[in-house]
């Protein structure tokens, strides 16, 4: 299946996963040298919609080609680790390699003010409180020279770093 232009090229069955994850603790992605950088351009382009829809997965309602294939799938990973541990195994996985890949283009392209924000909201959403906190800082910063104090958009930065440091406890700083 297609969605807003992503397309995958192959589907591993989850046992194959599994045995690979036990073999493997870190999945890497083989991408051909020539397509490299326009996957890097698309992460960075889309990143904020990559990281939404990494969110919204959920095993139990994704589509197979063969309905049986679900149902064998379901039935099997049930019992033995359960849909929503699965869920969050998958989901860990995605958002860390989603993180660690963000990160990478963030060095490349650090002046990336919405590559910035995004991979800060996604490290506070993973919990990584202070990951994000210099990532925030530095959108304030970025968006007070780019637009100015008392502009309307510096709001939604300020407001991004009053709430990671409220969730830190900070509650002086976050005032």
């Amino acid at each position: 299946m297609v969605r807003a232009g992503l397309t995958h090229a192959r589907v591993v069955p989850l046992r194959d996963l599994r045995v690979r994850r036990a073999r493997h603790p870190v999945g890497e992605v083989a991408v051909p040298a020539t397509q490299l950088i326009h996957f890097r351009r698309a992460l960075v382009n889309n990143f904020i919609f990559i990281s939404s829809v990494l969110s919204k997965i959920a095993l139990d309602e994704a589509e197979a080609i063969k309905p049986e294939d679900k149902a064998n799938i379901l039935r099997v990973v049930g019992p033995s680790v359960g849909v929503g541990q699965l869920n969050k195994q998958v989901l860990g996985e995605l958002r860390a390699w989603l993180a660690k890949t963000g990160g990478a283009a963030l060095t490349a392209e650090p002046g990336n003010l919405g590559l910035t924000i995004a991979l800060g909201q996604l490290l506070q959403a993973q919990g990584n409180l202070a990951e994000a906190e210099p990532l925030f800082r530095r959108a304030l910063e970025g968006r007070e020279k780019q637009l100015g104090a008392s502009h309307p958009d510096m709001l939604a930065s300020v407001n991004n770093l009053a709430a990671l440091l409220q969730a830190q406890g900070k509650l002086a700083e976050a005032e």
